[in-house]
């Protein structure tokens, strides 16, 4: 009996240390489970969190995008609109100068159109003077021709200017007539360093 009581203690045991043996297996079986789904769970998460942190890289990369438009825009409407402002000041400051050259060029027909007429007026003035003067002089000169030429034919005395018809003509240059030979004596003083010989008889009439 003692026998069969120690056997079955023995199977007690064995049965203890096998059931011992079993409850550490399914703890490490635990464990390892409890691992494995917490591996799991947190690869899980990491990899939700990484498609998180993808999301908001490429979130955030379209806002960089998105500014970096908005500037590029801003830049080129600036560029744009200082551009047309610039331009618009060239054709400004062109449309003075063209103005200016147009005023000038006016001013310079104008005072050149302004000297021509001075110059035209002043010709035919001086023309015109000079014509006058002409004319006058011809006319002065007929009256004095007419008398010359009366004078020519109207013999009159070299010394008194006596106008007769019956005067004395110098028988030495034959061209000075005297009234008597009291003229030609006057008239000596003149007349001897042209007359050869002093003397004196009535001109023919």
């Amino acid at each position: 009996m003692s026998r069969n009581l120690l056997d079955r203690l023995k199977e007690l045991q064995d049965a203890m240390d096998s059931c011992q043996r079993s409850t550490e297996n399914l703890i490490d079986d635990y464990r390892q489970s409890v691992l494995q789904t917490a591996a799991v769970v947190a690869a899980a998460k990491i990899n939700e969190e990484k498609v998180q942190v993808e999301k908001k890289k490429e979130l955030l990369r379209r806002m960089i995008d998105r500014e970096r438009e908005a500037s590029q825009l801003a830049v080129e409407k600036v560029h744009s609109t200082a551009k047309k402002s610039i331009q618009a000041l060239i054709n400004d400051k062109n449309k003075e100068l063209q103005k200016a050259l147009d005023d000038m060029e006016r001013t310079h027909k104008e005072e050149l159109a302004k000297v021509k007429d001075e110059t035209r007026q002043k010709t035919i003035h001086q023309f015109t003077a000079i014509k006058k003067r002409k004319k006058r002089a011809r006319e002065d000169s007929k009256p004095k021709a007419a008398r010359a030429e009366r004078e020519r034919e109207i013999p009159k005395c070299a010394s008194c200017g006596k106008v007769s018809a019956s005067l004395l003509m110098c028988s030495g240059c034959r061209v000075n007539l005297y009234c008597d030979e009291i003229c030609q004596e006057k008239d000596w003083g003149r007349h001897e360093k042209h007359c050869p010989e002093p003397t004196m008889r009535e001109k023919d009439t």
